[in-house]
């Protein structure tokens, strides 16, 4: 159709992914700040460039056949591993320096006729045809990885809590049995007390479980999110003077990104309920007009910031997770002279989505 088209971008290939490559770099994206990660892109800048030329070059009496860009992604579901890591918007801002470069190539060697639209046209599709795949691909690939990474993290969470809040408090109780065992015979008031001691570590550990299951079963917003968080406070922290509140119009909210915001919001409960030893605890939620503010505050003892570095707890890690994957911000304020922390999280609603530059 357009052979006189595609042998000029067949000539300028290697110049189109110089530019494109330099772009990528003065604009800090990580997909060129590894040669591993850098070199799949130029293989899969080269194959895209096929694509177009072969399109440029096919007569209708020719069958269409797809490209190499496009029958590599079928292969490995997820993309390629070297782009696991990177999220998928640095990937489609690649595509886009990929567009802009070609199209400016295209547009040195276009007719001065009415044959320009068409040949713009034909490039436009096919790249789009080419590109859609593989952008698809990095996009599953990067969800997939930070799913497993979420379970993962949940895995190790509930591992680390069975240990500290149900095998401590058995451990314990065997220890207060054994010696109960030795003063039965010879200090009666003495036995007396193990024994105590030991229905005391026993109910301790009967109070983990019970926490631990109310984790585990409070994984859906149900109703409300103002009901869910309310009522998962109420199961993990019935002493406590606390206060929930929801604004705003929930059905504005896409429904995966309400559950992660209620997993977030519920995670930094469950933080002030275990470690803070608070006695008041605040939590609100305002549904604003373009993002969510959710704030969970307390009047506990308060976590300093290198208590945080060395906590071995992966909780509040895995909250910043799940905030940093919705394009949001999670802080947390903290100060234990004046008492208390703050843990505070904005997420942009789906019209207002962050956007790399």
């Amino acid at each position: 159709m357009f052979p006189a088209i595609a042998r000029a971008l067949a000539n300028d290939r290697r110049q189109i992914i110089l530019e494109c490559t330099r772009l990528l770099e003065e604009h800090k994206n990580p997909l060129a700040a590894d040669p591993t990660t850098l070199e799949q892109c130029v293989i899969q800048a080269d194959l895209v460039i096929d694509d177009i030329i072969r399109a440029l070059e096919w007569t209708p009496e020719e069958p269409a056949a797809p490209g190499p860009a496009i029958t590599s992604v079928a292969a490995p579901a997820g993309g390629h591993p070297a782009t696991a890591d990177v999220h998928p918007a640095y990937s489609l801002q690649a595509a886009g320096f990929l567009f802009d470069v070609v199209f400016k190539h295209a547009a040195k060697a276009l007719p001065n006729d009415d044959e320009a639209s068409a040949c713009l046209t034909t490039i436009a599709l096919a790249m789009n045809h080419s590109l859609s795949g593989p952008l698809r691909a990095a996009f599953h690939g990067y969800l997939l990885k930070a799913i497993r990474q979420a379970q993962a993290d949940e895995r190790r969470r509930i591992a680390r809590d069975l240990h500290d809040r149900i095998g401590h408090g058995v451990c314990l109780a065997i220890r207060k049995l054994d010696m109960l065992e030795t003063y039965c015979h010879t200090n009666a008031g003495m036995a007396l007390d193990r024994a105590t001691d030991a229905r005391r570590a026993l109910a301790e550990a009967l109070e983990g479980v019970r926490q631990l299951t109310t984790d585990l079963r409070q994984v859906t917003v149900g109703g409300s999110l103002q009901q869910a968080l309310r009522t998962y406070l109420d199961e993990a922290g019935p002493g406590l003077t606390a206060s929930v509140v929801v604004t705003g119009d929930e059905g504005r909210v896409e429904p995966n990104a309400l559950h992660e915001v209620f997993l977030v919001m519920r995670e930094a409960l469950r933080n002030a309920v275990t470690h803070s030893n608070a006695s008041t605890l605040v939590a609100r939620v305002d549904i604003e007009q373009q993002e969510i503010r959710g704030r969970v505050s307390d009047d506990g003892v308060g976590i300093t910031s290198q208590a945080r570095a060395r906590s071995t707890g992966n909780g509040l890690a895995s909250a910043e997770e799940r905030t940093r994957l919705l394009g949001g911000l999670f802080t947390v304020h903290s100060c234990p002279e004046a008492s208390g922390t703050t843990i505070e999280i904005v997420v942009p609603l789906p019209d207002k989505q962050c956007h790399v530059n």
